[in-house]
């Protein structure tokens, strides 16, 4: 667990930040929640937090004058408009209030070098997401099982028979349908995804 000190000058602000960001990243440990400045730095010589999320910008000089030697990362939201987040010599994560929830959870997580485990189902789901494929069509849901299971099940060679014989099988016992609707379905999604794109 990675240690987080949450400092805001409001109660609802940082009920936001917990609501929406650092309640979502499950490696960070709240350590303290505070909003004044002295609150602040009297948590951070208590419990040494490697972050702290805030939204004023005074806590950076008030942290480097205070401890010369102790160098946690900041996590700064600022209302200003910026085109893209900036690491400030890998101490300074700089997000503009721009970003979403999600693309803040996603910034922050690279920031502090954590990378939540995917299930395999969902590493499929985004693989067929970025080639352009719609989820809510069927055999979407079948190219995702099929991935999954291809994962695990290991031949010498993959074969258009390791297809036919052994994966659309699969494919279809788990879903109770049978194969040729299996085969339509994916051919359907496949040819979907390729004239949307085209």
């Amino acid at each position: 667990m990675k240690k987080i000190l949450i400092y805001c000058k409001t109660f609802s602000t940082a009920q936001n930040l917990i609501n929406h960001i650092v309640g979502k990243i499950s490696a960070l440990q709240i350590v303290g929640l505070s909003s004044t400045i002295e609150d602040a730095l009297e948590t951070i010589n208590k419990c040494k937090p490697q972050f702290i999320i805030s939204t004023d910008s005074n806590i950076i000089k008030k942290i480097d004058a205070a401890f010369p030697q102790l160098h946690p990362k900041i996590i700064l939201i600022t209302k200003n408009l910026i085109r893209t987040q900036s690491i400030i010599e890998n101490q300074t994560l700089l997000l503009g209030e721009q970003y979403n929830y999600e693309q803040m959870i996603t910034k922050i997580s690279n920031f502090i070098g954590y990378e939540e485990r995917m299930s395999d189902n969902i590493q499929a789901q985004k693989l067929l997401t970025n080639l352009g494929f719609k989820l809510k069509l069927k055999g979407s849901a079948y190219l995702i099982e099929a991935i999954v299971f291809t994962k695990y099940y290991r031949t010498q060679n993959y074969s258009l028979e390791d297809l036919n014989k052994i994966i659309y099988p699969h494919v279809a016992k788990v879903f109770s349908t049978d194969v040729n609707n299996v085969k339509w379905a994916v051919d359907r999604a496949v040819k979907y995804t390729y004239e949307s794109r085209t």
